[in-house]
């Protein structure tokens, strides 16, 4: 189960309605991740940024998915997803890449330093 951070832009419209919102919207989006066998953690805000925030855990390849129910709505100019890693998760993934690391063939890499790898 993965956690993931969604980033989800406001129109202007969007942003002016949430300035008279009476209500929150964490409601209308625990029902979606819910749909998606997803957990809410919660939801912030980036006055900043005027953006919305949604903590989640679940599967990851729900992501797209979301992305693009959110924008369908037209109430956002753009929404950005990250997977979020605990410190025993990278370890292990810092693991797995150092075993690979030396297999890839790095695209600035030139022919002659291909050459001199393969020797």
């Amino acid at each position: 189960m993965a956690t993931i951070l969604i980033r989800s832009w406001f129109t202007e419209q969007s942003f002016k309605n949430r300035l008279e919102a009476q209500e929150s919207r964490a409601g209308a989006v625990r029902s979606l991740l819910e749909k998606l066998d997803m957990k809410l953690i919660n939801i912030y805000w980036s006055s900043t940024e005027a953006c919305a925030i949604t903590l989640c855990e679940g599967d990851a390849a729900n992501i797209p998915a979301i992305e693009i129910i959110f924008m369908a709505t037209g109430g956002y100019t753009n929404c950005k997803s990250e997977i979020l890693h605990n410190e025993e998760e990278m370890a292990s993934h810092r693991q797995r890449a150092r075993a690979l690391f030396p297999s890839f063939d790095a695209p600035n890499r030139d022919e002659i330093e291909r050459m001199l790898l393969e020797e």
